[in-house]
């Protein structure tokens, strides 16, 4: 994959016969299925904040299902969400600064959710991850102390 999100239609075409309709679509769990299976055990939703869900009802782990279609799970993120400080993503509320604020909180929670899933999936965070919850952790506290300064202070 890319570092460019790519629409929900092209995630889902990372998935053996997937059958799409609409924002959803069903398809072969490439963990589990074979190609000669006709079920298809996999599902893909489109959020209303633009990222992807994917359940293999059958149970499998969500990290080897990303593994085997050749996703990552920031793959399944649209820019807007992925991270704060990439040079393509405009801040959507200019001159909002309260606004902007939850834009950027928004972007890492999102990464501590990722690193979640990870571990979770029963997977070892690598220097990245660590790298992503450190940096979110520090922008987590640099916020909730900006906004309780401005709430005392004015």
């Amino acid at each position: 994959m890319n570092d460019q999100f790519e629409c929900f239609e092209a995630i889902a075409r990372h998935f053996p016969n997937a059958r799409i309709t609409g924002k959803t679509a069903r398809a072969r769990c490439p963990v589990h299925q074979s190609e000669n299976s006709r079920s298809r055990s996999l599902a893909l939703r489109e959020m209303p904040d633009g990222s992807v869900q994917i359940t293999c009802f059958a149970g499998c782990k969500h990290a080897d299902i990303l593994a085997a279609a050749g996703l990552r799970h920031i793959d399944l993120l649209p820019d807007h969400m992925r991270h704060s400080r990439s040079p393509h993503v405009k801040p959507k509320f200019e001159g909002w600064p309260c606004l902007q604020m939850l834009d950027v909180l928004m972007v890492e929670v999102n990464v501590i959710r990722i690193c979640a899933n990870r571990l979770i999936d029963g997977h070892e965070l690598d220097a990245d991850d660590h790298k992503s919850l450190r940096r979110a952790h520090h922008v987590l506290t640099d916020a909730v102390q900006r906004v309780s300064r401005e709430i005392r202070h004015g």
